[in-house]
Formats: structure tokens, C-alpha cells, sequence
């Protein structure tokens, strides 16, 4: 059984790490390398269009069209809720499932089994349990203190890794000694220059000092030199004192390359390359565009597919899952690299590697009506030599 500190500590959000530092999803934000990788997470993830489809049957072979009949196609596609676009509620969903590992939305469901309209709930305030029938129930803590009550078909629940099956794990929570110390030297380097005053250096004199001129002469330098805008001012002092500086600065004590692996470290927890998040120090022009490739692959399609897998489970009838599917369309994140990729389905093409329809599926297109589109080309120069026939 966990003791009084951490049961409270998981049911506020709250947890403190060895810096001394509170860490929750949302502090977590203040640290520039969290808020960087989870803009660009929910961002890439809401800007990519979200399509339903329905399978179809063209010339004998699986096609597919897009199901703007259906209900559901206006409601992930256009608006799920009255108050929110496509883009807005995707953002925000993706943006809880990145921080905390979860995400929830309420299923309006109509009298007639139809799906209304999607209406987000806040992670923080979700109790998810699994009772003796297997199933999940949902128990929703509002702002005025009630507690609702919801069945698992109620609730779009999309979740992260998880240990149990139940809740994702929270990367902030899982990592967040590394989040703390990011944030720990965000703020030792505000203070460090908001005071300004740089405590390596000390004052000298032979003669000795009261008490009271020795409070009269901390508050002088304070004023007069304490605080960034006074940095570079300099100390006049009388009596025969001397200034006498510390070898030690804040580059000296390694605080910038601290910073710059912290950055490193908080795009490793979240799968993001660096130069997403503007650290430009790795990047060169011949690896940037395959680390945009790299983005595209591991980053947002294991998202994009957790999207697509529970959409289709939640909101689907099982009778409707053989008919119609979900999917992300991601051109646009391909663009750059759209010329390498062409030129190599060209020499496939041109080799016999894969047909015309081939080459149109890989490209999310249907495939073509005439029998052509299922021949492959032979190059007459990879064709082998013939036998000769031997004089009878």
C-alpha cells in the first residue's frame, strides 16, 4: 500500500523530485524544451487532416471513398462540439494524451446510435476503474465538486503506454527528475542574473568594519548594483577596500552545457528530434531533411495510429469497422521529401518492381479501371539473353 504522501501526491498531479522542485503536467509547461515538444506533437497531430473512408470495390480490386454521408464525418472532420473546430480539439486531446499519458472525451451519443458530437474532459479530474466484468468504468470529478458516473462506451479514452492496460503512463511523471532539473536551471540562471550582483567577488580592506557599516554597505551594492540592468555599472569604493573577484562564472561551472543537455534530454523523453525544437547544434543541411523524415516515422505516426485504431473501436459499430476506417492524411508531412520518394518509384516502375496501381496505393490513391494498371514494365535491357539454338 503506497503511504498517505504519494497517494496524495498522484491524486493532485503532484510530485516532487531531488531538486526539491514540484513537478506536474502543467509546471512542467514553464520548462521551453516541454512546451517546444508538446506544441509540435499536438500541432503536427491536429494540422493533418482526419478523414473517415468507406472500403470500396473498383474494377474488382479494394478501393476506397470518403463517407461524407456518414455522421461521423463532420464530426472529426469539420466541428465535434459547438464550441471547438477539428483542429482545436484534436490540439487540446493530443496535447493531455503527450503531458499525462491520457486523454478523455464525452460520446454524445444519439437515440438512434449515432455519435453527435465529442465534448473533451480534463485527465486531471478522470478515475478510470476496471470492474469484475472486465469492462472500465469512468468517474468524472466536475468543477462544482459532483462526481459523474460513465460506462466505457461513453468515453473516448485514448492512452499512451501503459503498464496495466487501463492508464498511459504520464512521460512528465515517469521522467520527471530530468523535467525538475530542466526546470531547476531555467530558474538558477533567472536568479543568477536577475541578482545581478555576481556573488564571485568579495570586498577587502584592512580596516575594521561595524556591524552596522557593514549592512549600510551590502544594501549600497544591492541597490546600486543589483539586478541585470545594473550589471555592467562600476563600483566605486573608498576606505582602501578592493574588489576581489572569484574565478568562477556561470560557464565555468558548466551551467550552459547543462542547459543544452537538458534540452537534448527532455526531446529524448518525448521522441522529438532537437532541431524541431530549434536546437540547431547536431543539425547539418545533409542530415536535417532525414531527421524530418525521422519525425514523420517515429514521432507522429505511433500517435496517429493510436488515433486511428481507437477512433474507429470507440466510435464505430463493430458491424461498421468492416466498412469504414479512419485515417490521417499525411501528405503535407511528406512534401520534403517527396522528389527522393518519387524517383525511386519511378526506377521500381520502370524495373517491374510494382505496377501502376501499386505505385497509386502507396501514394493513397485508388487504383485505375483499364487492366493496364496492373501490368508491369520490363526493361529491355535487364531482359536475359535468349539460348541460341544449336545447328541440327
Amino acid at each position: 500500500m503506497k503511504d498517505g504522501g504519494e497517494y496524495l501526491g498522484r491524486w493532485f498531479g503532484v510530485n516532487n523530485s531531488a531538486t526539491g522542485i514540484t513537478v506536474t503536467p502543467d509546471s512542467a509547461m514553464r520548462a521551453a524544451a516541454v512546451f517546444s515538444c508538446v506544441r509540435i506533437l499536438s500541432e503536427s497531430v491536429a494540422a493533418l487532416p482526419l478523414v473517415l473512408y468507406r472500403r470500396i470495390e473498383v474494377s474488382g480490386k479494394e478501393g476506397k471513398e470518403r463517407a461524407t454521408s456518414h455522421p461521423l464525418y463532420g464530426v472529426l472532420h469539420r466541428s465535434p462540439n459547438m464550441e471547438q473546430t477539428s483542429f482545436e480539439f484534436r490540439e487540446m486531446l493530443q496535447g493531455h494524451l503527450t503531458l499525462r499519458g491520457n486523454a478523455f472525451a464525452f460520446v454524445d451519443w444519439s437515440r438512434g446510435g449515432r455519435v453527435r458530437g465529442l465534448v473533451p474532459m480534463h485527465p486531471d479530474r478522470m478515475d478510470v476503474k476496471r470492474k469484475t466484468d472486465g469492462s472500465l468504468s469512468y468517474e468524472y470529478r466536475r468543477l462544482d465538486g459532483k462526481t459523474e458516473y460513465y460506462s466505457h462506451d461513453e468515453i473516448l479514452h485514448l492512452r499512451g503506454l501503459a503498464s496495466d492496460g487501463v492508464m498511459g503512463l504520464s512521460p512528465i511523471e515517469v521522467a520527471r527528475e530530468s523535467v525538475a532539473l530542466s526546470l531547476a536551471t531555467e530558474d538558477y540562471g533567472a536568479r543568477f542574473f536577475g541578482n545581478g550582483t555576481h556573488i564571485g567577488a568579495y570586498l577587502e580592506t584592512d580596516q575594521p568594519l561595524t556591524k552596522e557599516v557593514k549592512q549600510n554597505l551590502k544594501e549600497s551594492i544591492g541597490r546600486e548594483h543589483g539586478g541585470l540592468i545594473n550589471a555592467h555599472k562600476i563600483p566605486v569604493f573608498d576606505n582602501g577596500m578592493k574588489l576581489q573577484r572569484l574565478n568562477m562564472t556561470a560557464e565555468d561551472a558548466q551551467f550552459l552545457e547543462s542547459r543544452k543537455f537538458q534540452i537534448s534530454e527532455i526531446a529524448r523523453i518525448f521522441r522529438v528530434p532537437p532541431h524541431k525544437i530549434y536546437d540547431l547544434d547536431r543539425a547539418t543541411f545533409s542530415n536535417i531533411e532525414q531527421q524530418s523524415i525521422d519525425f514523420v516515422t517515429d514521432s507522429i505516426m505511433p500517435w496517429l495510429v493510436r488515433w486511428e485504431q481507437r477512433l474507429s473501436k470507440t466510435l464505430l459499430k463493430p458491424k461498421e469497422q468492416d466498412e469504414y476506417f479512419f485515417e490521417f492524411k499525411m501528405d503535407a508531412l511528406l512534401r520534403g521529401e517527396t522528389k527522393a520518394r518519387q524517383e525511386s518509384l519511378q526506377i521500381q516502375r520502370r524495373n517491374g518492381i510494382i505496377s501502376a496501381n501499386e505505385w497509386r496505393a502507396l501514394e493513397n490513391m485508388n487504383p485505375r479501371v483499364d487492366p493496364e494498371g496492373d501490368e508491369y514494365m520490363q526493361d529491355k535491357a535487364m531482359t536475359p539473353d535468349q539460348p541460341k539454338e544449336q545447328d541440327a
